[in-house]
């Protein structure tokens, strides 16, 4: 099978056109996803996870955020991934200072 399975691509163009639609309430968008029908299921994480994402954790509604198991190492796993990415990037950018000189 060569490249995207059917049913990817209206997933992903229903959680774009929810996201787009309402992109600064998690729960809404979410809802919409759902109503849209289709895969909405595999729609409506991939909204979350994107708005979750773009607006981060306090966006999402507390009884979700409670049903996450381990949650308290992911949120730890990717804050020092992302402290990781800022100590690559501030020393990326110095390297390249200290070469143009």
């Amino acid at each position: 099978m060569d490249g995207l399975p059917p049913h990817v691509v209206p997933v992903l163009l229903t959680s774009l056109f929810a996201i787009l639609k309402v992109p600064h309430d998690f729960r809404e968008a979410v809802a919409l996803t759902l109503r849209c029908g289709g895969e909405a299921d595999v729609a409506a994480a991939l909204t979350g996870a994107l708005l979750g994402a773009h607006l981060g954790t306090r966006a999402i509604p507390a009884r979700l955020r409670k049903q996450v198991l381990y949650s308290e190492n992911l949120v730890d796993t990717a804050d020092r991934l992302f402290r990781a990415h800022q100590v690559r990037e501030t020393l990326a950018t110095a390297l390249s200072h200290r070469r143009r000189r």
